[in-house]
């Protein structure tokens, strides 16, 4: 599914709308599309109906990201999925331009609309219901062009349950990080066991595999703690654990057979000597530095000592609100690069839940198959046999259910582990270098916003202050402004 983010403008709303139609980002004005005004003339049209309205908040427009994980759509279907969210959210009732960027690693539309209601002349209002309900149509929308799967969230916690967790101390987050350790360590599955007897673990090895901690009350079923952490999904990981050592080891034993290379000799370079600083008439001299700019500027502004000289130089290069312009553009981006992350993240996750669903319809196929032939069978005794079948196989039988049912609505033929596994691998090597953009984004806005702490400084004390209307008594009764 896409991931939805929604910010506030609170500044000039034509630079934001100006910063999504670049041309460089929708493949040249291909990907605009806008309702009830042009995106020339976005901000204009926003200020006209915000005039409109009642007072209340400084909040002139709204931002809206809609991110896709990477080579999960075409900029086309994205453009679209856009334009129906758009009409779903906003009704026809607000003012808005819409742009597909297809400038990073993944997909994304950006939204931005004026928060004045051209029919009643109210206030768009964000709060969590009008998110979640954004973020329901997205999906929706996602589902009908099949992008991605819906991901069970599992059992629900209290709040004392999900506090512990998010500190690290309740027994669920313990036996994780235990387990994790576990794994990376051990030979086989009853190498496994035996070291989590040896933490102090008491197991319960049954129709599901359970743990106990020294002063734990009741056993945890490992299976409550995610689906890597089922018995199936632990041995998997051994497995490929104990494969990876080995071909380690394989590799060192290659690389040792191989005869040793003589060292190569250095050979000493040529003393040269030393020339005069003063460039020859043959010498070019040295380019100047290029000047500085963005960010880097406005850190040398702030290092001046004088603060009147400070506000003459933020003034000269567009004033305090050029900066927090710049600044807003600073924070989209690396919101969006997060929401890419996001984003890539769902889908790596859906990926691993069809490669679980897929793995267990294999692994239970041989047993479902032959349950329903002894359910189907008309021989004496036969549903006696199959009732008895069930309770013996019963585990195996409901997760072959299980798994057909969420693999109903899949294209046949289903995907092979191998092809998953490749599309996994994609997802990951994507977020490694959105991870890397986005560190760097992120650096960058820090770095504005501690200019930012300065600079509103500054301009609060130098700004002119706006001259007040002078009330002067006239010798008749009345009063001259």
């Amino acid at each position: 599914m896409a991931v939805t983010k929604i910010l506030p403008i609170r500044s000039t709303i034509q630079r934001s709308v100006n910063y999504i139609c670049n041309l460089a980002k929708t493949d040249g004005n291909l990907l605009i599309h806008s309702e009830h005004c042009v995106p020339q003339m976005a901000g204009q049209v926003f200020h006209h109906h915000l005039n409109k309205c009642r007072a209340g908040g400084n909040t002139i427009g709204r931002h809206l990201i809609q991110s896709f994980a990477p080579n999960e759509v075409d900029p086309a279907t994205a453009h679209e999925i856009g334009k129906r969210l758009a009409e779903e959210i906003l009704g026809g009732r607000y003012a808005y331009v819409l742009a597909t960027h297809v400038d990073r690693g993944h997909i994304h539309n950006h939204f931005v609309w004026g928060a004045a209601d051209m029919v009643s002349h109210k206030r768009y209002r964000s709060n969590k219901g009008t998110y979640h309900e954004i973020r329901n149509i997205s999906d929706r929308l996602c589902k009908e062009q099949n992008l991605s799967v819906i991901i069970p969230q599992g059992v629900g916690k209290s709040y004392a349950e999900w506090e512990a967790d998010k500190q690290g101390t309740s027994w669920k987050s313990q036996l994780k990080t235990v387990i994790d350790k576990i794994v990376t360590s051990s030979a086989s599955f009853e190498d496994f066991i035996k070291q989590m007897g040896e933490q102090g673990y008491t197991i319960k090895r049954g129709k599901h595999i359970a743990f106990k901690a020294p002063d734990q009350d009741r056993f945890t079923r490992a299976k409550r703690l995610g689906t890597e952490y089922t018995e199936e999904e632990i041995k998997s990981r051994i497995a490929k654990v104990v494969s990876l050592k080995e071909q380690k080891a394989l590799a060192e034993k290659e690389k040792s057979k191989q005869p040793p290379q003589a060292p190569q000799q250095q050979q000493k370079a040529p003393i040269q000597k030393e020339q005069s600083q003063k460039p020859t008439p043959t010498q070019k001299p040295s380019p100047k530095p290029p000047p500085l700019e963005g960010i880097a500027l406005w850190e040398r502004i702030i290092r001046r000592a004088d603060t009147a000289e400070i506000y003459n130089l933020m003034q000269k290069q567009g004033g305090y609100q050029h900066f927090v312009d710049l600044m807003t553009e600073s924070r989209i981006a690396h919101e969006t690069i997060d929401n890419g992350i996001k984003a890539n993240e769902q889908r790596i996750s859906a990926w691993g839940y069809l490669r679980k669903n897929i793995t267990d319809l294999n692994r239970t196929r041989k047993v479902y198959n032959e349950y329903k032939v002894l359910q189907k069978s008309t021989k004496f005794l036969a549903k006696r046999t199959a009732n008895k079948f069930y309770e013996k196989h019963e585990s195996e039988i409901l997760t072959h259910e299980r798994a057909l049912r969420d693999l109903k609505d899949y294209k046949r033929p289903l995907f092979t582990i191998k092809e998953i596994d490749e599309e996994i691998a994609k997802g990951k090597n994507a977020n490694m270098e959105n991870a890397k953009a986005y560190r760097l984004a992120k650096a960058e806005h820090t770095r504005f916003t501690t200019v930012h702490r300065t600079l509103f400084t500054v301009n609060k004390d130098h700004k002119p202050k706006a001259p007040q209307r002078q009330i002067q008594r006239s010798r008749d009764d009345g009063l001259t402004v």
